[in-house]
């Protein structure tokens, strides 16, 4: 369990159920990423001046993201529910 905190912790992952937001920090890579009701992975890649985002559904409940904030870059607005092995891609260009 304390792996799993500090994978949260090193991503700055936060998804509101209420709000169906979601945040992280702009970190390149794929990680592992849950919200108490499903999992999944999110990939970050840079380009120049933007981060493309890549957000994978694996757990058996939908995500419902209207909203999803990358820190220092800016936000992207959905109206998506994402159900297993769904994925949604987007970019994100720094502010």
């Amino acid at each position: 369990m304390t792996a799993y905190g500090e994978v949260l912790a090193l991503t700055g992952f936060h998804y509101s159920g209420v709000e169906k937001k979601m945040k992280f920090k702009p970190m390149e890579g794929k990680y592992f990423w849950a919200n108490g009701s499903t999992y999944g992975t999110i990939e970050q890649k840079k380009k120049s001046d933007s981060m493309k985002v890549k957000i994978d559904v694996l757990g058996e409940d939908p995500l419902e993201i209207k909203e999803f904030l990358l820190r220092g870059y800016g936000t992207y607005i959905s109206k998506k529910v994402l159900k297993i092995h769904e994925t949604i891609e987007f970019e994100i260009i720094r502010k």
